[in-house]
């Protein structure tokens, strides 16, 4: 699953991409790989981000994952619930 928008241009540009994979289940348990890259916007122009997560979530049990940059942190924050 993947999610992504993009909003502005120049030094405004803020994008992200945000991809959801479940990799495997056992029980109650799933383990989900998520990957983040984008740009975000700063005082600094711009920044660009990329991460990977891995989450072993069970059931309806929310996990968050962040694309941000500076300090003190700004950007955006992605609630990850597993219905299965």
């Amino acid at each position: 699953m993947e999610y992504s928008f993009r909003l502005g241009q120049n030094a405004g540009l803020e994008a992200v991409r945000l991809t959801v994979l479940p990799v495997s289940i056992a029980g109650d348990l799933v383990t989900i790989d998520a990957e983040i890259s984008g740009a975000l916007p700063g005082s600094g122009g711009t920044t660009l981000i990329s991460h990977r997560e891995r989450i072993v979530a069970s059931r309806r049990a929310t996990s968050r994952v962040q694309a941000v940059a500076g300090s003190p942190p700004a950007g955006y924050q992605f609630q990850v619930t597993p219905e299965f």
